[in-house]
């Protein structure tokens, strides 16, 4: 430690003493959506909207997730290899591949 960066740690650890947590986390539920990237090693994210949290695989599946409860709402098999995080807005579901294909889906059925 230098002596610049010793009242900052300090002070860090005066502040985190005096914190009590005011709620307490409970898991409501947990929902597996696929396989992931593989051996990809994408970091592929989510999206959500009102009613749905939507993920992606690599292995081309989207997947729609009701916020509420956790249970699959749909699954669509796009046949693409996908490679990024999904995006929603206006109804649909969009995800981008490999080969710089776009998809999008009707975020109520995944049609």
């Amino acid at each position: 430690q230098t002596f610049a960066t010793m009242p900052i740690i300090v002070l860090c650890t005066f502040i985190m003493r005096q914190f009590t947590p005011e709620i307490k986390p409970q898991l409501l539920w947990s929902a597996r959506t696929g396989s992931g990237a593989g051996d990809e090693h994408l970091k592929l994210g989510m999206a959500l909207d009102e009613r749905s949290i939507y993920a992606t695989n690599a292995n081309g599946v989207v997947t729609a997730v009701d916020k509420a409860n956790g249970q699959q709402r749909w699954q669509a098999n796009t046949k693409l290899d996908l490679t990024t995080a999904p995006g929603t807005g206006d109804g649909i579901v969009v995800a981008g591949s490999l080969y710089g294909d776009i998809v999008a889906l009707n975020s109520q059925n995944g049609a």
